[in-house]
């Protein structure tokens, strides 16, 4: 899967972005809407990678026309399941750290929960490394290299489940 990584990563080109992670301040979140790859310090393991996700979903409105959805990559900061990063100072010894593993499924009692220090079993702090990778798309879709934010994601998952026989930690679904 690492080198299927790779090589879509010189695919996107321009269109790939990563940021580096490590101290204890708030994400800067690139503009647009697409894949991101959450790693533990970087992408030179697959036991690194912990998290694949998408924002940004293609609908039809009423009138059956084709529109995106509002989702956008800084709107990622504002989950609580199935991961939150942490960055309010209500988060206490937590703040700046992706957690990851709910407390609960339901989505409303995690909600309640969030800032609490046994809300999530599994912690990653900022200082300690992340890397948060970006496989960012266009709404013209013949610019994207014959992907949308949907099937990249369910590859990416697909790929990492067929080489692991699991899916990442922070990933419940494929």
């Amino acid at each position: 899967m690492i080198k299927h990584y790779n090589n879509l990563m010189e695919t996107f080109g321009e269109m790939f972005t990563s940021i580096s992670v490590n101290s204890c301040e708030s994400i800067k979140w690139p503009d647009g809407f697409g894949v991101y790859v959450v790693w533990e310090k970087n992408r030179d393991a697959l036991m690194n990678l912990k998290y694949i996700g998408l924002t940004g979903k293609f609908n039809k409105d009423l009138n059956g026309e084709l529109i995106l959805n509002q989702g956008q990559f800084s709107k990622r900061a504002m989950r609580w399941t199935p991961y939150r990063f942490c960055e309010s100072p209500k988060d206490g010894e937590y703040r700046y750290s992706f957690r990851f593993n709910p407390k609960f499924s339901n989505v409303n009692d995690q909600y309640k929960v969030r800032h609490q220090s046994d809300a999530y079993s599994k912690t990653l702090f900022y200082k300690d490394g992340l890397l948060i990778d970006f496989f960012k798309f266009n709404e013209l879709l013949d610019e994207n290299y014959g992907y949308t934010p949907a099937s990249l994601e369910a590859e990416l998952l697909s790929k990492f489940l067929i080489e692991t026989r699991n899916l990442p930690p922070a990933n419940n679904s494929l």
